[in-house]
């Protein structure tokens, strides 16, 4: 008796894909419920999706809307996909650097670059 290698099961950001492809203007708990899925399980894969540009989400916030962008390939099928964030899609970068002078300490400069404070405390744990 000869056995097959069987298919691997798709990856679910295609499952969710597929399924805001075949029912556009969906919503997050619709696309659940056809995937037999709890809303907290497919969410953050709905994040990557449009933090990718694969999805479009329309309407106000807890009543996105989500359709497929014309443009978009699909996630991979199979296997671990990459996922690389698309250049029209995110926020733009509100940094302001200040130059140190004698009389600007480095708890000035860090209030004037919060979020450039809050990378740099991230990373402190992850170097060496």
């Amino acid at each position: 008796m000869i056995i097959e290698p069987s298919q691997p099961e798709t990856t679910l950001p295609y499952r969710v894909w597929m399924a805001i492809k075949d029912n556009p203007q969906c919503r997050l708990h619709s696309v659940a419920r056809l995937l037999g899925m709890e809303p907290k399980a497919v969410s953050s894969v709905f994040s990557k999706l449009w933090q990718t540009g694969k999805i479009i989400r329309t309407g106000e916030r807890s009543n996105y809307l989500y359709t497929v962008s014309p443009d978009a390939t699909p996630p991979a099928k199979y296997g671990r996909g990459p996922y690389k964030t698309s250049d029209k899609i995110g926020v733009t970068c509100r940094l302001k650097f200040v130059k140190s002078t004698a009389g600007n300490t480095i708890f000035d400069e860090c209030r004037q670059n919060w979020q450039g404070y809050q990378i740099n405390k991230m990373l402190e744990g992850v170097r060496l």
